[in-house]
């Protein structure tokens, strides 16, 4: 049986509207557990050792394959709370990375 690598987004943003951001979250919360997916790390000040901080919030989400989180990112609904989510604040960076 073949193994499946978890994958994760990592997300660097500029939020201008906590608030704001918070609506996202909650619309955002359903459909990432529908796919499996939840929050393992958030920091607005993360320790930083090389190149420059762009954001003001980090966060790395884990999905249980590449397969799932593309499923989500690509989800009408989500697409809803992702409307939110740009309101809300600026992305600096919105990586897809896989592991083991």
């Amino acid at each position: 049986m073949e193994e499946t690598s978890k994958a994760y987004y990592i997300i660097t943003a500029k939020v201008h509207d906590f608030e704001k951001l918070k609506l996202y979250g909650m619309k955002a919360a359903p459909v990432t557990k529908k796919y499996g997916g939840k929050a393992i790390a958030s920091d607005k000040n993360p320790d930083n050792f090389e190149g420059e901080v762009q954001g003001n919030l980090n966060v790395v989400i884990e999905f249980p394959s590449k397969e799932k989180a593309l499923g989500w990112y690509n989800d009408e609904e989500y697409a809803e709370a992702k409307k939110i989510r740009l309101e809300a604040s600026e992305t600096i960076s919105f990586l897809l990375v896989t592991g083991k």
